[in-house]
């Protein structure tokens, strides 16, 4: 049986849990809304300090988010005016656990470096014909992504109720790479390259054709030529399509959708461009250097002087295109074309000691 003694202590407990509960609700009632703010803007200036930080170490990192973010480049949050430096593309997915990692766009001739930020993720692609520019398609995008167990990234192909799935990149990248390193077309063995029909919850679906095809739950690859083709999705309820140059393009709508592309190749254009103007500069001093008598070099400087016509080709292209975003896919299939050329031109300047 209980004495009054240990009933008199059950008592004094309760009021003094009641006396402390009282003054945590009033502390938390102080820190709204003022102190709350601030305490998010704390959190995402650590996701901030974070995402800068990635490439000027070239370290990947998982990180746990106890603050909401709205990506709306350059922002990370508009609402508490917090964003990334300018000089720095970045691709966010939204959740409260993400992988940020370090990614380039390599041109052959230029370098762009992106930081990439992606929460736990299952990319399906559902290819809807087998030849060698669909395979070479999916492992370029899978390449846009990270090695990642934590969170957990995965890849898969589906086709009608057919879906094999791995959980790392290497896995999923191995037998795709042998089918494009052969440059064969390849049929897998029990695969139906027909619409997936299974469903497969939060996933990012991908569909591979050749034709525009209307599957509402995908995003939709068409291919083209020269590497160049035409995305088309679903965005707030309203069809779209844009063209795509590269497998970054795609990466990009996947993650951020139209803004995120937007952003994307406003960044590229304007960092390329800024290249193009001193590399003309430097490519011309160079070619005289070598063609004075005292360090005569014929071959380098006729491959300089062949290059120079090239590079102000693509300043001219770039700044047309990028002062109006016209990212359409004639655009693109030069901007490509001479992307090839100018990589062809560099490659023989480095091969030759220039």
């Amino acid at each position: 049986m209980i004495s009054t003694f240990e009933i008199f202590k059950i008592i004094i407990g309760i009021i003094i849990a009641g006396f402390f509960l009282f003054f945590a609700l009033k502390f938390l009632g102080v820190l709204t809304p003022q102190q709350v703010q601030n305490i998010e803007i704390a959190q995402l200036s650590s996701v901030k300090n974070s995402i800068e930080k990635t490439p000027l170490y070239g370290v990947s990192q998982n990180l746990s988010l106890k603050v909401e973010m709205e990506y709306s480049p350059p922002y990370i949050s508009r609402k508490n005016n917090v964003k990334i430096h300018e000089s720095i593309p970045f691709f966010l997915g939204e959740g409260d656990f993400v992988y940020i990692y370090p990614n380039s766009l390599d041109l052959g001739f230029w370098k762009m470096g992106w930081v990439g930020v992606v929460p736990e993720t299952k990319l399906i692609y559902n290819p809807l014909i087998y030849t060698t520019e669909a395979y070479r398609t999916i492992s370029q995008i899978t390449e846009q992504f990270p090695e990642s167990s934590s969170p957990l990234v995965r890849f898969g192909l589906c086709g009608a109720e057919v879906e094999y799935t791995t959980n790392t990149k290497t896995n999923f990248l191995k037998p795709i790479k042998g089918i494009v390193d052969t440059n064969q077309s390849y049929q897998i063995q029990n695969f139906s390259y027909t619409e997936c029909t299974r469903p497969i919850a939060d996933a990012i679906k991908v569909t591979i054709s050749e034709s525009e095809v209307n599957i509402t739950d995908s995003f939709v690859i068409v291919l083209g030529d020269n590497e160049v083709g035409k995305i088309l999705f679903t965005e707030d309820g309203k069809a779209k399509t844009l063209a795509y140059k590269d497998a970054l393009d795609i990466f990009s709508i996947l993650i951020g959708g139209e803004q995120a592309y937007m952003y994307k190749n406003k960044m590229e254009f304007a960092s390329l461009l800024t290249f193009l103007k001193e590399e003309s500069s430097r490519l011309e001093i160079l070619r005289r250097v070598y063609s004075n008598s005292q360090y005569r070099n014929q071959e380098c400087s006729t491959l300089i002087a062949a290059t120079i016509p090239n590079i102000d080709n693509m300043k001219t292209i770039v700044e047309a295109t990028a002062s109006s975003e016209n990212y359409g896919q004639q655009e693109m299939e030069l901007f490509n074309e001479l992307v090839g050329v100018l990589a062809q031109n560099y490659n023989d300047l480095e091969s030759r000691g220039c």
